[in-house]
Order: structure tokens, then C-alpha cells, then sequence
């Protein structure tokens, strides 16, 4: 596994957080407001990453399909 930056572990993390609350995954429109990014798409482009370096699961055309794969 490849290191993450802390804005990514900050994603990270409020997504293991959401999960554990909640029993099941944020959708991209709630992690942008939980974050208060001003764009989903900086949202998507944190996850991409996450997703590549193996930390993340996503299935495409679902709104919550992020599955962590590494704690």
C-alpha cells in the first residue's frame, strides 16, 4: 500500500467515522458537506486516489458504495 497525504486520511477517516455511525457509506453529496469542500469533484478526486493506493472500495453507479478495505 502506498502512503496517503493527511488530506486524504482526513477523507479517509470521515468516511470510517460515517460508517460506524451510520452502517453504511456517506454518499458523495454528504462528504462534500461534511468536509465543506465547495466541489464534489474534490471529493471524487480524494477517493480515486484512496482507491488506487487500496484503501477504498467503490462500485461504480452507486451512491454508497465505498467499502474500506484497510484500518
Amino acid at each position: 500500500m502506498k502512503g496517503i497525504t493527511i488530506k486524504q486520511d482526513i477523507v479517509l477517516e470521515t468516511v470510517k467515522y460515517f460508517i460506524k455511525e451510520n452502517g453504511f457509506s456517506p454518499t458523495i453529496t454528504e462528504l462534500k458537506g461534511i468536509l465543506d469542500y465547495s466541489s464534489a469533484n474534490s471529493v471524487v478526486d480524494f477517493l480515486t486516489a484512496l482507491e488506487r493506493k487500496g484503501y477504498i472500495k467503490r462500485t461504480p453507479n452507486k451512491a454508497r458504495s465505498i467499502v474500506i478495505l484497510q484500518a
